[in-house]
């Protein structure tokens, strides 16, 4: 990403790192995994990336935080290329700490930026444990006949 300085030169803005927010996070945060929720299985089509977009509409004082292993993979400039419809919306990426439970790294974020509330949209029950409260799963990703159980699931857990 380039940005014009005020003497006129161009200069090239240090790529965010895994962990680091855009801005000071909201105090309601949704960690957003991207297959099995806003794509069909591990296809990268982002089929429901729409139904997750209207239902931010109704959300409006969320953030999200992508957990998704998608943030492995390219710079979260390039990630928000392929989200456009919710990126204004994306604070930043959890950090990779190498272990089998996704909620570490969750957690590790929401300790770092004094999360108060916040919520998990995953489709992988397996990367967290057993009965995890703050996981709200879509093992379909997000087809119109679950919008309405998992968005008052996210309101419980954020308001």
């Amino acid at each position: 990403m380039r940005f014009l300085r005020a003497d006129g030169a161009l200069e090239c803005a240090r790529p965010l790192e895994l962990g680091e927010a855009r801005w000071q996070p909201k105090q309601n945060c949704i960690f957003l995994d991207f297959d099995g929720v806003v794509s069909i299985g591990d296809s990268g089509g982002f089929e429901y990336l729409p139904a997750l977009a209207c239902m931010l509409e109704r959300l409006p004082a969320c953030d999200l935080v992508i957990s998704s292993d998608w943030r492995l993979n390219g710079t979260l400039d390039e990630i928000l290329g392929y989200v456009e419809p919710i990126a204004s919306r994306v604070v930043g990426a959890t950090i990779d700490l190498g272990t089998q439970y996704r909620n570490l790294e969750l957690e590790a974020w929401v300790e770092r930026y004094g999360i108060r509330n916040w919520a998990a949209l995953d489709d992988r029950e397996a990367l967290f444990p057993k009965g995890y409260p703050r996981l709200v799963h879509t093992p379909y990703g997000l087809r119109d006949d679950q919008i309405e159980g998992i968005e008052a699931k996210l309101r419980s857990l954020l308001f």
